[in-house]
């Protein structure tokens, strides 16, 4: 005889509370979804990871009813799996190698700033000529040499377009000694100082009229800027409301006397031609020398 279910069995009213007959719907999914999710058919658990990609931010568009459209070139089996969320970033390892140092700006790269593997060392053959070697890599010639002293800089970068078959097509770098180089940047940084001194310009005014004492004073200005090297325009003109007006030969005696005291600067001269006439306006143009020492030791030219 056929056994029947009991109607008031345990697991039957479990049953009915967590599973309804109303399966397929998304009235029950709230309950289902927590407590038996393996228990669900395939159209709910494609409904459900569909959620899962909602939350997640995945593909596809919600409509107004709030329901899940089917995501473009996507098939059903998509919904199969939940959705790959993207990996966080990893930090870097302590140990791993730092990448090479980027050339700074202005200038051509040094040691380990040098992409290219290999480079043409510029080098000195036994009769005195430059001469380039063979290609020799960046690696080894950093091993060689003590970067505490020396330096491995390029001085000439490659034109990669250049069609013509013998062009080179590594750098041509120097090895240079680290003091040496400072003593010769700090030389060429004073000389960039005394010919920009040179460039400089003063202009002293006489006139025609002016008494010996001041005369003295005007030339012990003059010459100290002909000393440091500075040009220097004398400008003769006759002074305003003069009392006194000087005689042509009291005029060129001033003149004398400006060119007599830019005789006793060691390398002074008139650079230019004079512009004007006596007792009018007349402008001399005057050029220094720098002195090397400070004692104003004479240097000829």
């Amino acid at each position: 005889m056929a056994s029947s279910k009991c109607a008031f069995n345990t697991a039957t009213a479990l049953r009915r509370v967590f599973i309804p007959s109303s399966l397929g719907t998304t009235d029950c999914l709230h309950v289902t979804r927590i407590f038996v999710p393996a228990l669900l058919p395939a159209a709910t658990q494609q409904i459900r990871a569909a959620t899962w990609d909602r939350s997640f931010g995945g593909a596809g568009t919600w409509g107004a009813n709030n329901t899940r459209a089917a995501p473009a070139k996507r098939g059903p089996a998509a919904f199969d799996r939940p959705p790959q969320m993207s990996p966080l970033p990893r930090r870097p390892k302590k140990n791993a190698s730092a990448p090479r140092v980027v050339a700074k700006l202005g200038r051509l790269p040094r040691d380990d700033e040098i992409r290219p593997p290999f480079v043409h060392l510029k080098e000195l053959s036994s009769d005195g000529r430059e001469m380039l070697s063979e290609p020799q890599r960046v690696k080894e010639l950093l091993q060689e040499i003590d970067t505490k002293t020396h330096s491995l800089q390029v001085i000439h970068m490659p034109d990669l377009e250049d069609p013509n078959p013998s062009a080179l097509k590594w750098p041509i770098a120097v090895i240079i000694n680290k003091k040496e180089e400072l003593q010769r940047q700090q030389h060429e940084k004073e000389q960039r100082k005394k010919q920009a001194a040179t460039n400089k310009e003063k202009e002293l005014e006489i006139n025609w009229s002016m008494t010996q004492h001041d005369l003295e004073h005007k030339v012990k200005n003059m010459q100290r800027f002909l000393a440091k090297g500075y040009k220097v325009q004398v400008l003769f003109q006759k002074k305003r409301k003069a009392k006194v007006q000087s005689t042509e030969k009291e005029a060129q005696a001033l003149v004398d006397r400006v060119v007599e005291g830019t005789l006793e600067v060691p390398g002074a001269k008139e650079w230019k031609g004079r512009e004007g006439k006596l007792l009018n306006t007349l402008k001399l143009f005057l050029q220094g020398k720098a002195q090397e020492a400070p004692s104003g030791a004479s240097i000829d030219e």
